[in-house]
């Protein structure tokens, strides 16, 4: 079999696993924005002034990409332990969520 097949068979035979992980970024993304939404705001004001003009570049491709490498990584650990794979999705939604702000400004 090849390595292109077993890719496409792991995927299909994990497809409830993915959407689940999915809707639980989605869950822990919104909730996080939603709960700490006002805090990141004055947080974010107050550390305008300390950043650095090279940060200031960093848009939402840059974060989709990140995000995209860190789901490959959730993907790939979730194949051996599970528990790993969802504080990882929990993390991460919850990163995006509470770092996007900071640099939106």
């Amino acid at each position: 079999m090849e390595l292109k097949d077993l890719f496409i068979e792991s995927i299909t035979d994990n497809m409830k696993l993915i959407i689940g992980l999915y809707v639980l970024f989605i869950a822990v993304f919104i909730a996080t924005w939603i709960f700490a939404s006002p805090q990141m705001q004055t947080f974010a004001g107050n550390i305008a002034p300390l950043n650095n003009p090279q940060d200031a570049g960093v848009g939402p491709l840059e974060l989709f990409i990140q995000n995209a490498g860190g789901g490959i990584m959730i993907y790939l650990a979730s194949v051996f332990f599970a528990i790993p794979a969802i504080v990882m999705v929990i993390y991460n939604a919850a990163n995006i969520s509470l770092i996007g702000p900071l640099f939106a400004n």
